[in-house]
């Protein structure tokens, strides 16, 4: 049959649906007298029929039957208004075109934006404001399990991806598909890997915890050849952080460094620890958390590194940050009472009097080594810097 056998198809069925659904008849009539009939008659027409037996490749070597998904796609299509024609047209393009089109979103929790912001070509945030309305239905801004907590405060981190060939023409189920026939651009360890530097600069850019726990794939779009809902991570505690609104650009500008910066890895360590620090509810944690940052910080490069470690953390801390003797001094003196604590905690698993360790100074402290040392494009020399250099 030609597409004119399509267009009757579907026109005789947009008319057979019209106000029912499963819900409203139940699974198994809505299965047995409206999915399943209408199945088999869409896939004895042209453009369909090429599609009988067909599978859908997803993203990072995940696929399904496309029988799964057509019946359902098409009905709703109808349900919505769609012209037959439209549907055609459409089914048509993506079967030529056989390129999937998805997005990988991961929610940052903690956190939210004043403006839609490009980090990279295909890159980008968008504020809780502008999420599609589509997107909360796949539960995009909740963590992998059931919080407490609705995050829809939150803004998400969007990476445009694509899966080549989009679906797998066979002839029978007998017909294997194989994963590595299909692309994923681009690959799930790139995607990844965006994570930790972007978290790191939402971390210096404010004082709130921040949190990426899960990554959603999505559909761009309302197409047929896609494979999207899946969704991967950690599970998330029950408590996250509620968001703060932070400046679209200045998350641009620190993640750029970032993505410059020299000796990448202890950097993004140190910063690891400040927002492990934020997360912990003890002081006697904070403590370590923020001591270890700031020894990462500051003791990177050093060949001796047991010897004399107050001095050198307090004075490196104190000609990174001071501009004048006085705040020097200061600097060197808020350097050594978070080590003291860092050590204490260390060494006997407590502090003694953890009213007096001022967390919120500590996380100031060792935020602004981290900051500093990632404005200057590379750890510094220590001993020219701590000469006056």
């Amino acid at each position: 049959m030609t597409k004119s056998g399509a267009r009757k198809v579907l026109e005789e069925w947009a008319a057979r649906v019209a106000g029912v659904s499963e819900e409203t008849l139940g699974w198994r009539v809505w299965h047995h007298d409206f999915v399943e009939p209408f199945h088999a008659a869409i896939l004895e027409v042209e453009p369909f029929s090429s599609l009988k037996f067909a599978w859908l490749f997803g993203p990072d070597d995940s696929g399904e039957l496309l029988d799964t998904r057509l019946p359902r796609w098409l009905i709703q299509k109808l349900q919505s208004g769609t012209a037959p024609e439209k549907i055609i047209e459409q089914v048509e393009a993506e079967i030529s075109e056989n390129v999937s089109h998805l997005c990988d979103v991961t929610a940052i929790f903690g956190a939210d934006i004043d403006a839609e912001v490009e980090l990279k070509n295909g890159i980008k945030l968008i504020p809780s404001g502008r999420i599609p309305e589509r997107w909360h239905d796949q539960k995009v801004q909740r963590p992998l399990n059931e919080s407490w907590f609705d995050p829809h405060d939150c803004c998400l981190l969007v990476q445009e991806i694509s899966v080549t060939p989009a679906v797998k023409f066979r002839k029978s189920l007998q017909e294997e598909p194989n994963s590595n026939e299909a692309f994923t651009n681009p690959p799930q360890n790139d995607r990844v890997q965006i994570l930790e530097p972007l978290r790191a600069a939402f971390l210096l850019a404010g004082s709130n915890a921040i949190e990426l726990p899960a990554r959603t794939i999505v559909e761009e779009g309302d197409r047929l050849l896609v494979v999207s809902g899946f969704r991967t991570g950690s599970l998330a505690p029950g408590h996250l952080p509620r968001a703060s609104k932070f400046e679209s650009a200045k998350i641009q500008g620190l993640f750029s460094e970032l993505s410059k910066f020299g000796e990448r890895e202890p950097l993004l360590r140190a910063i690891d620890r400040i927002g492990r620090s934020r997360m912990d509810r003890a002081p006697a944690d904070q403590a370590l958390d923020l001591g270890i940052a700031a020894e990462i910080l500051l003791m990177h490069g050093s060949q001796d590194g047991n010897a004399e470690i107050t001095n050198k953390l307090s004075m490196r801390a104190a000609w990174l940050l001071g501009m004048t003797v006085d705040e020097r001094a200061e600097t060197a003196k808020r350097t050594k009472n978070l080590y003291s604590a860092r050590s204490k905690v260390a060494h006997t698993g407590n502090l003694s009097d953890p009213a007096k360790f001022d967390r919120s100074a500590a996380d100031q402290l060792v935020s602004d080594v981290a900051r500093v040392i990632l404005s200057r494009g590379s750890f510094p020399k220590w001993e020219t810097l701590c000469l006056g250099g």
